[in-house]
């Protein structure tokens, strides 16, 4: 039964065996009871026609696997996503109903204020920007070899692929987070506390180094506790542990791209399967067929022998195996796969497929992009850090943007500003109350109105005046 469940497994082709091992299979099989021989068949026809077909079916991956896909218009959705989402600032914030604690820190614009209150749907009392904090030096360098936008962008990374990214806070002698180090997600995993109603307690990470070849001890496992570690994830239904990456949700499309990608390699080759059929009536033994295709392959093989003249003798016969135009066209099958990918990545093709894309339509896109998926998950990032790391100093700390990523194009609301204050509608005042510049412009035409002004020379009269 080993050799029957081996004969159809994803890991490679079908292996070769000789006819005693299929005499003990088939013994073996004939043993087993009626309902395993029906679940076996059921499984092996399955795999078979995975392995055969390129069907998906419910396959499981695992994280290193999946990996493997991070190819085409997979790493191109995913780099374009973690990129921008690593490109805006993140800064450090405190809240609450009294002045913060800290001295060092400075006041926000009204246009910030409004916009967290309208999305916390809760009034503050005091909102401002912290300028000095060791949380502040983590934001410009993690630790000894990577920045913050190092760290952000591989963080965001592993989770567009394999839904979780893992951060380990490394303690000084204090007990305060001296440098954030990320961890490679396909070798973690949670320890768990089993729980009644299926939501269980993580009580620590495991890190698993068996997947690094280059590791000098493979089977060593290292421990983190769970306030250790900054896990970073979207919930998912059926899964309170882990979060499932867009990879995962599109992975027939990214089975497709791998399967094109390889059939069009091997059509660029050999066609995918043989040019021609050399038919000898008379027939050829098994010996006679295996010299005869090596010294046909020795004789017009490989590409410098391309173009020589054939030469067949006897009651031969050759002929040819073409594709028809149909069987050569993917681009159907490609576009579907990429709109698939764009889709579930939340890029829009006109950001992937550059040259289709015009002035409206790209400005289209990218508004669309931001709205939708690059605020979406900055909002997930940032409050994840904030809960799980920011919060141990102060619970009124936070980390924010103050760059709004969904504002209206500024040149067109400039337009609609002069329409309007020429109709009387508003004035400047509100313009720049608009922008919260209003009390910065207040500030400086105060002072240009306090400085002493110089006073003009005395002009001599002309001598036009004298007379």
């Amino acid at each position: 039964m080993g050799f029957l469940q081996s004969l159809f497994t994803r890991g490679g082709p079908p292996p070769a065996v000789t006819d005693a091992e299929v005499e003990k299979a088939w013994s073996q099989f004939k043993t087993m009871p009626e309902p395993e021989q029906k679940s076996f068949v059921q499984e092996t026809a399955t795999n078979y026609w995975q392995f055969y077909f390129g069907q998906s079916s419910n396959k499981q991956y695992s994280p290193a696997q999946l990996l493997e896909y991070n190819t085409g218009y997979i790493y191109a959705c995913n780099e374009k996503v973690a990129a921008t989402l690593a490109s805006i600032p993140i800064k450090l914030y405190w809240r609450g109903s009294s002045e913060p604690k800290v001295t060092a820190h400075r006041s926000v614009s009204k246009a910030f204020k409004k916009r967290l209150q309208a999305r916390c749907n809760k009034e503050y009392g005091e909102i401002v920007e912290i300028t000095e904090s060791p949380i502040k030096k983590l934001l410009t360098k993690v630790n000894q070899r990577m920045s913050w936008t190092d760290m952000s962008k591989l963080c965001l990374s592993y989770k567009g692929l394999l839904g979780n990214a893992y951060i380990w806070k490394e303690k000084d002698k204090d007990g305060r987070t001296a440098a954030l180090k990320p961890l490679r997600s396909e070798c973690m995993s949670a320890v768990v506390q089993d729980s009644d109603i299926g939501w269980g307690d993580i009580k620590a990470y495991k890190f698993h180094n068996n997947s690094d070849s280059q590791a000098s001890d493979r089977q060593k496992v290292v421990e983190f506790p769970v306030e250790d570690v900054i896990h970073i994830r979207d919930f998912q239904p059926g899964n309170m542990l882990y979060g499932r990456g867009e990879l995962e949700a599109c992975l027939a499309a990214a089975e497709r791209q791998l399967y094109y990608d390889q059939t069009e390699n091997y059509l660029n080759r050999n066609f995918a399967r043989p040019d021609f059929m050399v038919i000898y009536k008379n027939g050829l033994k098994e010996t006679e067929q295996k010299e005869l295709f090596r010294q046909w392959y020795k004789r017009y093989g490989t590409p410098q022998n391309a173009g020589k003249p054939m030469i067949v003798g006897g009651d031969v016969e050759v002929k040819n195996i073409n594709f028809s135009p149909r069987d050569m066209q993917y681009a159907l099958g490609r576009e579907d796969m990429r709109k698939t990918i764009c889709s579930v990545f939340g890029v829009p093709e006109a950001l992937i497929v550059i040259n289709d894309a015009n002035l409206a339509s790209a400005k289209s896109a990218m508004d669309h992009f931001m709205r939708f998926t690059i605020m979406p998950k900055l909002r997930n990032y940032m409050d994840c850090l904030t809960a799980q790391w920011v919060q141990e100093y102060d619970e009124g700390l936070f980390l924010d943007t103050d760059i709004d990523v969904t504002s209206e194009d500024p040149m067109e609301q400039a337009q609609v500003d002069n329409i309007y204050m020429a109709a009387g509608v508003y004035d400047s005042h509100w313009v720049r109350s608009r922008l919260g510049i209003e009390e910065q412009y207040a500030a400086e035409m105060k002072e240009e109105e306090e400085e002493p002004k110089a006073e003009k020379p005395a002009v001599p009269p002309t001598e036009g005046a004298k007379e």
